[in-house]
Parts: C-alpha cells; structure tokens; sequence
C-alpha cells in the first residue's frame, strides 16, 4: 500500500507537499511491485529511458508468465516504447518492442476483454499515430 502511496504522492507534486514519511523499501516487500511503481512513475513524469529500464526490470523479475502484472508492464512497454519513437530515441528497439507488446496484449485481451480490450486498441491507436 505505501508503494502506490508513493506514486500517487509523486504524480501529484513530485513529493513535494504530499511526502511520506515512511518510505516503501525493498526489504519491506518484494522486488517487483517495486519495480513496476517506478516504471508507471517514470512514464507518467516523462522520463522514457528511465521507464524502460524499470520496464525491462520489472518484466525480468516477473517472468514473461501470464501474470497480471507482466501485462500491464508490457502495456506501459508499448506506450512507452512509441514515445521513444516520437522522441527519436532507439527508433527501431523501440518499434520492435511495441510491436510485441501489442502482440502479447492482444492474446490476453481476447479472455479478460473488461481489462485489456480498452488497453488493447489504446496502443494499436497509438501505433498508428507513430506510422
């Protein structure tokens, strides 16, 4: 719970009037709920390289298993990996990496439509837009 409090309290002002006290630490909980907080983070700020690194992170720790948690990275991979293309920054990497995002999203899409179709054609509109 502290860890969405801390990405709640950095969205709003960056910490600034919202800080907590305690902070969430990697010996107070696992690795990954850790991981994927400061991915959402950075995206959100802006932040593309540092996302992908937490990106790439967060899914190493995960797995590439069917968690919920691998596909809403992947998600973030996707809308993260397209601004990098707008930003003209590993233009390639990045096209190939939202392409398998869209993929892995796609096939998750079609059992839990309540959750990843609105996600699902967010990033196929997005890639379009880069196109």
């Amino acid at each position: 719970m502290l860890n969405f409090r801390e990405t709640v309290s950095t969205l709003i002002d960056r910490g600034n009037a919202t800080d907590i006290e305690a902070k969430a630490s990697f010996s107070s909980m696992s690795e990954s709920p850790i991981l994927v907080q400061k991915a959402i983070r950075m995206y959100w700020l802006g932040y593309t390289e540092r996302c992908n690194h937490f990106i790439e992170k967060s899914l190493e720790m995960i797995g590439q298993s069917g968690e919920y948690m691998s596909y809403l990275m992947k998600f973030y991979q996707c809308l993260n990996s397209l601004d990098m293309v707008k930003k003209n920054l590993k233009v390639i990497k990045a096209k190939e990496a939202a392409l398998k995002a869209i993929a892995a999203v796609r096939d998750i899409a079609s059992s839990s439509e309540w959750n990843f179709a609105g996600k699902l054609q967010l990033m196929e509109a997005e890639h379009r837009s880069v196109l």
